[in-house]
């Protein structure tokens, strides 16, 4: 057991280090989602999505040595990573102290971008917020004034907006 629990903590540092980089990658997000730059942002999500591509394969991982403890150790339906954690510290497994530290880094770390993908949530909707009333205000101002004939053709009325060359 004492090689799958190293196996595990391995697969739980990749784990932690890709949840590291998610981070850093949501938290650029905020930044081109304030700044309305859609280039920067786009190149993030790509980002992001190969960085949850690795996160998910890892999870494969440590998925499939958490199946061999419990089909050798445990012999339950299923074990979830908390449980077995747990199961070690009564235990005192060798490799535990590793393992809890690795695990407590993985749910402070998870906890994080949780907050910060909320946060991004949010900004993401008052961005769409924004752009649809600057979208609603643009084409308020290009038919102020605007008359359809009975041909459906368009006449301004009013005041047009002129440019006035001056010299100083």
């Amino acid at each position: 057991m004492n090689q799958n629990i190293n196996n595990l903590i391995f697969v739980l540092r990749e784990m932690v280090e890709a949840f590291q980089k998610l981070l850093v990658t949501a938290t650029e997000k905020q930044q081109e989602l304030i700044a309305f730059d859609g280039k920067r942002l786009e190149r993030s999500i790509e980002k992001e999505v190969e960085l949850l591509d690795q996160v998910m394969l890892l999870e494969e991982r440590s998925n499939t040595i958490l199946h061999e403890i419990n089909n050798v150790f445990f012999k339950t339906n299923t074990l979830l990573l908390g449980k077995f954690v747990e199961e070690c510290a009564k235990n005192s497994s060798e490799g535990t102290e590793d393992l809890n530290e690795v695990y407590g880094e993985l749910k402070e770390i998870s906890a994080k971008l949780k907050e910060v993908n909320e946060q991004n949530q949010n900004l993401a909707r008052f961005s769409l917020g924004a752009i649809k009333e600057t979208i609603r205000f643009i084409c308020k101002e290009s038919t102020e004034g605007t008359v359809y004939k009975h041909s459906g053709e368009m006449e301004r009325t009013g005041s047009m907006l002129s440019i006035v060359d001056t010299q100083v």
